[in-house]
């Protein structure tokens, strides 16, 4: 579970691979250079008015004029010293751009804290939205573009140089634009050919050849794209000491299955796709006629296909996702699939044999019987032009701009984007996703300070320790869970930063000695790659679990939890969740909360059935489970009530529960460690300048700014339907209006919008 899940238009628009055997996702980007630079100016001009401001010792007058809780300031006493170190006036600067003063907090925290940012930061046009993160990501971005673009140094890795490989082909237009579509027509001839387009090289699909079996286990293994059954190899939740082979219902061409059923409310969504299908059908040879009429039928059937699917929100218990079976089993279950077959041409070589007896977790058992019902009775004209429309509908995305136009066009009816980012920031999304402990590398030898690392270890152990006195005040638990509960917490495993490998050279050319970039050949890059990514998850079936592994680089602006296990990358220890010389209150609204999320993660819907090393397992009483449910239950009517006015849309409770839980326990513990951190070292943290909040005011301002968002109603929609975190906007209420200590400390009373009748308390 990762605590941001906000996807960008170009994620949206240039996939690598499609499925679960890896689901990193390589954007497409105008360049923002001048409009980038305007902004760092108008930073660092506010930041020099505030320092020069204060520096004049003219405080009273810049608190008057910034003053932000008309009526709701605390009883006047000595004015406490300030920070003014030049972080701490980029911080005080940053809250006071962000602010707007004229929202009181009690009416809507999240106006009142990003009101301003909202203003300022208009949506990019190649965007469906824009964030904080969004900020942070794009920053990131930039420093990693002068990374891959210097000169390779004798003193580099093979891994680096690879970096630079990829980077430099990803670039090289003038190549990709000479070699138009000749890559993708060898692939799809190697496919046995795409039957819409006929007698043209790329078609020449012959019926009684096709091999349904041999192209659904060839477009797994060798191009990473599970379709219909979708295998691949993970932990066992029952045993995570060991990886099994599990197979599930596959994604679809859309990101939910919403805009396939929904034919009244996605009407303008549905026909942009088929028109995608057909122009891209068209534009490599297709007749019209025969393109307009094949498609239709690949539509039809991909309909039919949704319909099958369980809805993500249904697919949250775990235990009715684990239905062991075997390799025989499955044969008896399913005969009309060759199943040794299959799995012979899944698998890489080492993972090979298959025992008749082998261990297979078949999470969708209903499905996988109706899917193979569905591929009987559907002509093998209509499933072989589905099967190749998907991996073409990728892989035309690393073909040459004529065919970047049709899936514009349907961005734009999709996620209401109007533009293209520059070519540059899909280079370097994309080799940062492929390559990520490479150029995580790169990134923390010139970007990662080592006293990061400790500190944030530090506010670990005050975050754990909060929690677990969360613990023994909650009435509804009983002492034996409780118990057990503490232990899981204790036993967690934080990582922070990078891993202790990273700067083992043997190592880490090791991690990617079988990937093979080439100058000049990014299409052949972008194949290699899916290919090698797919062997590197299959070919853990025969390999022990890791438990000190990553599962992402030190180069991205994220956090996860993972079998009792929380990872905080390099990237995201940076303002506004981080700075090493900001005062508690300040770090511990920022990544302090995030940490917080992450603990509570091992604690809420999914993770409260997995035990202290990631089993899944009944470890809690059947009294604590129910009184759990109950309060899990409230979480979801609260969010299910939430609109976005973007877009006049409820957002999924049920779908966002396990980030809600984690966003209101994650906010509590960190207002908890803070308080507890600073009675601990007798420490007075110094205020900020031209800010008259107290600091449990900034703790709050620097949590709700964390947050800070804007939508376009397209993209919104699609982030309602599929995305498992809510929006920001209620990832700032939602954990505010149920916490008494947020009220209190802006002085809110009942019945502000703030303060509502009925709250929610889970942990």
């Amino acid at each position: 579970m990762v605590l941001n899940g906000e996807m960008t238009s170009s994620q949206a628009k240039l996939a690598v691979d499609e499925g679960v055997v890896v689901r990193r996702k390589a954007p497409k980007v105008i360049t923002r250079n001048l409009v980038v630079i305007v902004v760092v100016l108008a930073l660092l001009t506010v930041s020099l008015i505030v320092a020069t401001v204060v520096i004049a010792s003219d405080r009273d007058n810049l608190s008057s004029r910034l003053r932000s809780y008309t009526g709701h300031q605390t009883s006047p006493c000595p004015e406490p010293k300030q920070c003014l170190t030049p972080s701490c006036v980029k911080a005080a600067a940053s809250l006071i751009d962000n602010m707007k003063t004229d929202v009181d907090p009690c009416d809507n925290f999240f106006e009142h804290a990003c009101g301003g940012w909202t203003e300022k930061n208009i949506i990019p046009e190649y965007r469906s939205s824009f964030s904080s993160f969004s900020t942070l990501r794009e920053q990131l971005q930039v420093t990693l573009k002068a990374l891959f673009e210097a000169e390779i140094q004798p003193s580099e890795t093979l891994a680096e140089r690879k970096v630079k490989y990829f980077y430099s082909a990803c670039i090289d237009t003038e190549r990709i634009e000479e070699l138009d579509d000749a890559p993708i027509r060898d692939l799809l001839h190697g496919l046995g050919g795409w039957p819409v387009l006929g007698d043209t090289y790329g078609g020449r699909w012959n019926e009684s050849n096709f091999d349904f079996v041999w192209l659904l286990g060839t477009l797994v293994n060798k191009y990473s794209n599970s379709m219909l059954i979708e295998p691949y190899v993970g932990v066992d939740d029952k045993n995570a000491s060991r990886y099994v082979l599990q197979i599930d219902q596959s994604s679809l061409g859309i990101s939910s299955r919403e805009y396939f059923l929904n034919t009244e409310k996605y009407q303008k969504v549905q026909d942009a796709y088929l028109k995608l299908m057909v122009t891209i059908a068209t534009l490599l040879g297709a007749d019209a006629q025969v393109a307009q009429s094949d498609m239709w039928d690949a539509f039809n059937f991909e309909i039919e296909l949704a319909n099958l699917t369980v809805p993500p929100s249904d697919r949250r218990d775990s235990d009715a996702l684990y239905n062991p079976t075997t390799l025989t089993g499955l044969m008896q279950d399913y005969p009309q699939m060759d199943w040794t077959r299959f799995f012979d041409i899944v698998l890489p070589n080492v993972s090979k044999p298959l025992a008749d007896d082998e261990f297979i977790n078949n999470k969708e058992p209903e499905f996988v019987t109706d899917v193979l019902a569905l591929v009987q009775r559907t002509p093998l004209r209509i499933l072989a032009n589905y099967m190749i429309w998907r991996i073409t509908k990728l892989r035309v995305m690393n073909l040459s701009k004529r065919f970047q136009a049709p899936n514009d066009e349907f961005r734009a009816v999709m996620f209401g984007v109007g533009a293209d980012d520059a070519r540059w920031r899909l280079c370097v999304d994309g080799i940062n996703g492929a390559m990520d402990f490479a150029t995580g590398k790169m990134y923390v030898k010139e970007n990662f300070a080592g006293e990061s690392k400790n500190n944030t270890l530090r506010m670990i152990k005050y975050l754990k320790r909060a929690f677990k006195e969360m613990l023994k005040e909650n009435e509804w638990m009983d002492d034996n869970t409780r118990e057990v509960a503490a232990e899981k917490c204790d036993a967690m495993q934080e990582l922070v930063g990078y891993p202790d490998w990273l700067f083992d050279e043997e190592r880490l050319n090791e991690e990617y000695e079988d990937l093979d970039f080439r100058l000049n050949d990014y299409f052949g890059n972008i194949l290699r790659y899916v290919g090698w990514s797919a062997n590197e998850n299959l070919k853990k079936l025969r390999e022990e679990v890791d438990r000190d592994g990553w599962l992402i680089g030190p180069a991205v602006v994220n956090a996860y939890y993972r079998s009792n296990q929380i990872v905080f990358p390099a990237a995201i220890l940076q303002p506004p969740f981080y700075h090493s010389e900001l005062p508690w209150y300040l770090n511990f609204g920022g990544i302090g909360m995030v940490i917080g999320h992450e603990i509570t993660h091992g604690f809420d819907d999914r993770g409260r059935r997995y035990d202290k090393d990631g089993n899944l397992v009944q470890w809690w009483s059947n009294s604590s489970i129910e009184a759990f449910k109950g309060r899990a239950e409230c979480i979801v009517d609260q969010y299910s009530e939430y609109v976005m006015p973007e877009n006049d849309m409820n957002l999924n409770g049920k779908l966002t529960q396990g980030e809600n839980i984690a966003d209101n326990g994650g906010l509590k513990q960190a207002f908890r460690a803070y308080k507890t951190i600073v009675a601990d070292t007798g420490e007075t943290p110094l205020t900020l300048p031209g800010l008259n909040q107290t600091q449990e005011q900034l703790f709050f301002l620097s949590f709700a700014q964390v947050w800070c968002s804007s939508f376009r109603p397209e993209g919104l929609t699609a982030r309602i339907l599929t995305a498992s975190h809510a929006p920001g906007r209620y990832r700032t209420i939602g954990p505010a209006q149920n916490m008494p200590e947020f009220a209190k400390v802006f002085g809110c009373k009942d019945n502000d919008y703030m303060v509502p009748t009925d709250t929610c308390t889970v942990w």
